[in-house]
């Protein structure tokens, strides 16, 4: 059966329930029709001229991404690639033009499992390949919301308290020499 035909049979309402069968929501047994599901182009494929990590414009004489600062003959694409589940899951949205909400839920899940960069990646892929795509850029500017509200969030770092013990050590040692040499010179007396 050819993905067209395959989507016409499952129709757009059942999106969500094919997005949580690729992502593992439901029994393994409603996962199954998902598995048949192939993507007419591999949404991995970096587009020509293209960073392969950050899909930022590359020029053809430069050995680093002056975008993300990758040097091209140190990339392994494994480092980048989202789990089959969100690659599947991302694949299906776009083939069946799914609504915008369907791709904010991928984005979310994509987040708790710690994989938004891996997702995001395939959106600029899917940007240089179709450019202007309305959902494609609010996907990305809700992946920038995200990420923000993360570094936002983050404890701040730990500072070092390494100069601080010093000191209170020295001043409990100076104390308790001060407390000895009285102590030592009243009992002489």
């Amino acid at each position: 059966m050819d993905l067209a035909a395959y989507f016409e049979e499952r129709k757009a309402t059942d999106i969500s329930l094919a997005i949580a069968d690729a992502l593992g929501d439901f029994h393994e047994e409603a996962a199954a029709p998902l598995a048949k599901v192939v993507s007419p182009s591999d949404p991995l494929a970096v587009p020509n001229g293209s960073c392969p990590k950050c899909i930022a414009a590359r020029s053809p004489e430069a050995a680093a991404c002056p975008n993300c600062g990758l040097a091209y003959s140190r990339f392994h694409p494994e480092s980048v690639e989202p789990s089959d589940g969100l690659l599947q899951a991302f694949a299906w949205l776009q083939a069946a033009d799914a609504k915008l909400e369907e791709h904010l839920r991928l984005l979310t899940r994509a987040d708790l499992l710690g994989e938004l960069p891996q997702v995001v990646r395939l959106y600029r892929i899917w940007l240089v390949r179709s450019p202007g795509n309305a959902i494609g850029e609010k996907v990305l500017q809700e992946a920038v919301k995200i990420a923000s509200a993360q570094l936002a969030s983050a404890p701040p770092e730990p500072k070092s308290t390494f100069g601080r013990n010093l000191i209170m050590f020295l001043l409990v040692v100076g104390f308790l020499a001060i407390v000895s040499i009285k102590t030592f010179a009243s009992l002489h007396q």
